[in-house]
């Protein structure tokens, strides 16, 4: 197994991260997205709904469940995505 961890502002310039498709490569199951729970207009909230397959309200109902519980939660095995509050 490969880890890679992109961390803005220090390991990849703005333009390369946003050249990077997450959506793409969750959909191939390709990586295991971990980040933030930020419900709203972010990049893991468009992993969440686009790679994830979850619509509005049930990737913000997750996010804020997260968030409440102030605990990680998962999205595996349906999407290789993990949040974190």
């Amino acid at each position: 197994m490969k880890l890679t961890v992109l961390e803005r502002g220090k390991d990849v310039d703005e333009d390369m991260a946003t050249d990077i498709d997450f959506v793409s490569l969750l959909k191939a199951r390709d990586i295991h997205y971990v980040s933030l729970a930020v419900p709203g207009l972010t990049v893991v909230s468009a992993c969440v709904e686009f790679g994830g397959g979850f619509d509005v309200r049930r990737r913000n109902d997750f996010m804020l469940k997260v968030n409440y519980a102030k605990e990680t939660g998962t999205l595996y095995p349906q999407a290789n995505i993990s949040l974190l509050r």
